[in-house]
Order: C-alpha cells, then structure tokens, then sequence
C-alpha cells in the first residue's frame, strides 16, 4: 500500500512498543537524541527533509484553497475534536479532492522513499563505531541481531499492511499527542490484528531469549552495570520531579 509509506517508522515502532509488541527496539528518541540525529545527516539529507516539510505545507495550503464554506466551516469549528473533523472533513470531500490527497501522498511517498535511499547508502559505507556493549559483541551476535531486526520490521510490515484508513488518520494526525494516539488506535485493533501483535510479541520474545542465551558472562556483567546505570539516572529525574512538586506543595 503506497499510503503506507506515508506513516512515520519511528512513531509506529513507538506505538508498538506501548503494547509490549517490540520491546526490544530502542525506547522514542528524546530531543537530545534527535537533534543528534540530525546533526549526523549530510547537508544534502538535511535539505531533502526541509524540502519534504515545505512540500507538506505546499499541499495542505493547495488543499485548503479547494474547501468549501461548509468544509472550512468544520475545520474551524472548535468545539470538535481533531477526530471529528477529521471525519466529517473526509465525508464532504470531492471526488477532485479525493484525487487530490492521493496524487499529495503519493508525492510525499515518492520524496521519503528518495530520502530512506540516501540512508541506505550510508549503511552500505559500513556502520560507524559505537561505544557500548555492541563493540564488545561477536559477528555472530551482530548478525542475529541483524536477523532478528530484519523479522521484526517483517513483523510490522506485515500489521501495517491491514491498517483501515481510519488507523492511517490516526497515526498521521498530528493535532494530538503521542500518548492520544496509541490509545486511539489501541481501541480499534480487530481481532486479526490483536492475534497478529500477540504473535509478533512473542517471536519477540523468543528473539531476546536465543540472544541472551549467547552472552558470555562478562557481556552480561557489562549489560547489568549498563542497566543500572540507567536506572539510576531515571531514578533521579523521578527525584527532582518529586522535590520539585513537595516545593510547589509547600508553596
């Protein structure tokens, strides 16, 4: 489904990772990672996600132009929620709108895919070095980690693939929160999906089994002293959270 190419990988492995389905993948990127991230892009990347985002504004800007007095009506009207207008917007389109938004997403398919290239390059040029735990694994362990990684977007793929348009909505809405998100779409799992993600949450399962069954015991003293380490520092930030309210408690 070309639509499907629409929908960000990393919000999806996020919402996911809510319902246990891939506990193995690294935790959503905080700010300080993604500004990171971004910092590590050629300046050629960092123009083409620029480019995508003008490209996005460029094309609800010419979609807006074709609303009537009663879509543009819907769309202001702030006593409902970004879901209802969201539906009652997507039951007044016109047949030239509905070609509209498929020939935008389309595009905007096009220009990610030409991005995601880009990224396949970089990883062909051979992954730079990393402090951690990873340096200190085996090539055997760096490719059943590849190959588990390699199942599990097969996974996930495989549960975007039945995605109803209702769910893309809910995914690609970005009036509301991360957290609104995944319970939104959580409520609206079918029984096929909800077997499919029990599936996949298993063979995750499995995967970190058969992985933790090739550490060696100094790997494992390594992973524990990692683990307490953040433990620590989020123990910490709970902390702060806690004096900071005892002080606004005792104002």
């Amino acid at each position: 489904m070309k639509t499907l190419k629409n929908i960000s990988i990393a919000l999806l492995s996020t919402l996911f990772i809510s319902t246990g389905l891939f506990a193995q993948e690294a935790e959503a990127p905080k700010e300080g990672v993604k500004h990171n991230v971004h910092e590590n892009l050629s300046e050629e990347q960092k123009a083409m996600l620029t480019e995508q985002k003008e490209l996005k504004e460029s094309h609800r800007e010419e979609l807006r132009e074709t609303f009537t007095e009663e879509q543009l009506a819907i769309l202001e009207n702030e006593e409902l929620s970004a879901e209802q207008k969201r539906e009652q917007l997507r039951a007044t389109f016109t047949d030239e709108q509905k070609a509209l938004i498929k020939n935008h997403k389309e595009e905007m398919a096009a220009k990610k895919e030409e991005f995601r290239a880009t990224l396949d390059k970089q990883k062909h040029k051979g992954p730079h070095t990393k402090p951690g735990i990873k340096n200190a694994l085996t090539d055997e362990q760096k490719e059943l980690l590849a190959s588990q990684k390699e199942e599990r977007e097969a996974g996930r793929e495989a549960i975007e693939a039945t995605f109803s348009d209702e769910q893309l909505a809910i995914l690609e809405n970005e009036e509301i929160s991360m957290e609104e998100r995944k319970e939104m779409l959580r409520a609206t799992f079918t029984d096929e999906q909800k077997e499919m993600i029990k599936a996949q949450k298993e063979a995750v399962k499995e995967n970190r089994q058969e992985f933790k069954a090739t550490l060696t015991d100094e790997q494992k003293k390594n992973v524990k002293r990692r683990m307490a380490k953040k433990q620590g520092k989020r123990e910490g930030v709970k902390k702060q959270v806690r004096d900071g309210n005892k002080v606004k408690g005792d104002n």
